[in-house]
Order: structure tokens, then sequence, then C-alpha cells
């Protein structure tokens, strides 16, 4: 009697673990809070590792139009997230009049594909895409600025876009 108790306890308790969101997506859905921050990613995702992260100097010399790229590895797949380099100034008029290391953009592109049903997202409630030329599925959240891309009933991709940040360009204030 024991032992069966045992057991329905341990298997009480894996589906418990199996029905939670997996922790790199709770992640992601806490940076779409807006202003996130290069902090946050760090924080977040445990010092992930950089693979790609734009210069200074071209940040400096005003090539990168006030924003920067960094890319990151994470064990789940590859994070590219796109950050404000800083507010608007004289030099800077085509960037963001956000402070430095704001996420304007991120897409996250995953090493293994998950079922969605994993997520626990309401794809139905999302504005759905299906292109003629792919089987890709792509659903919107257009008032959090998520677009998850499926494939299979499985989630590929994960794009973020801040959805108020365009009002924020450089170009759209008077008195830079």
């Amino acid at each position: 009697m024991k032992k069966i108790f045992l057991l329905l306890l341990i298997s009480l308790n894996t589906l418990t673990v199996s029905a939670q969101k997996p922790e790199w997506f709770s992640n992601l859905q806490k940076l779409q809070k807006f202003p996130s921050t290069e902090k946050e990613v760090e924080g977040l995702f445990s010092s992930p590792k950089i693979t790609y992260s734009t210069p200074s100097e071209k940040i400096i010399s005003n090539e990168t139009k006030g924003v920067r790229l960094v890319k990151y590895e994470l064990p789940e797949g590859s994070l590219d997230v796109l950050y404000s380099s800083g507010k608007c100034t004289e030099k800077n008029q085509e960037g963001y009049n956000l402070e430095d290391g704001v996420i304007i953009y991120y897409y996250f592109e995953l090493k293994n594909l998950v079922p969605v049903s994993m997520l626990k997202v309401n794809l139905k409630k999302l504005i759905l895409t299906r292109p003629d030329d792919t089987k890709h599925m792509f659903y919107k959240d257009s008032k959090k600025g998520v677009t998850y891309t499926v494939l299979g009933g499985k989630l590929q991709y994960l794009k973020f876009s801040a959805p108020l940040v365009d009002s924020m360009r450089c170009e759209n204030k008077t008195n830079s």
C-alpha cells in the first residue's frame, strides 16, 4: 500500500512539474513588459553566452543608427536582442529616445521545436496568418507585440517588438 501511495505521489509531482511553462518561455514573457533592459536579460538567463555584440566604435560613430544588437546563446536556442544605445541627441537622430540598454525588439529561435501546448498560450485568441508559400503559421498578439511562429503544432520562433517603441523614435521628436 505504501508503494502504491508513493508511486501515485511521484506521478502527481511529475504531472505538476510538466504542467508548468518552460522557464525560458516564462523569462521571455517577463521581458515583454516595457521597458525591459539588458540587465534583466542577463539576470533572467544567468549571464548568457554572448556570441555577437555590436562593436562600440560603430555605436560611437552612429553607424548603428542609435541601436545595438546582442546575440545570446541559450541552452534552448538563440536570442537576438536589439537594444537602444541611448537617448536622442544631435548625433543620434535616428535611434530611439530611450535609455541605453532598453529592449526594442527580440527574436528567439529554438534549437528543438516545442509543442505549443507546453506554453499555455491560447493561440485561438490571436490573429492567425498562414502564407501560401510555407507550412508555418504565424500567431500575432498586437497588444503585446508578440508573434509566435508555429510549424506542425510546435513553436519554432518567438518575436517581440515593444508595442509603443515606434512612437519613441528620435525622428518623431520635434525637439531632440
